[in-house]
């Protein structure tokens, strides 16, 4: 079998560390390495006022669409769609 690699979330990696700067504490849970991503997730978002999710068009929409579902129980979260095509499309 071949080496399976991963791209590093820069995006997320830059906002977190600009958080960070200013004393916001933020979390990257990346669902492609994380098999226990549901769990951990729904943890932090205890405490969560504002959810960042990066997805593309086609399956990867489907975890994302799962992750924004904490709005019916946490009204009061902001969730916040990004990536490419949330960013080119953001109709969609």
């Amino acid at each position: 079998m071949g080496t399976i690699r991963y791209a590093y979330a820069f995006g997320f990696i830059v906002h977190c560390n600009l958080l960070k700067k200013h004393g916001v504490p933020s979390k990257i849970i990346d669902i492609r390495i994380n098999k226990s991503w549901e769990k951990e997730l729904f943890k932090e978002l205890k405490d969560s006022d504002i959810v960042g999710i990066t997805c593309m068009i086609g399956p990867q929409i489907t975890n994302a669409i799962k992750i924004a579902s904490i709005k019916a129980k946490r009204p009061n979260v902001k969730i916040v769609f990004g990536g490419m095509h949330p960013s080119i499309v953001p109709e969609l």
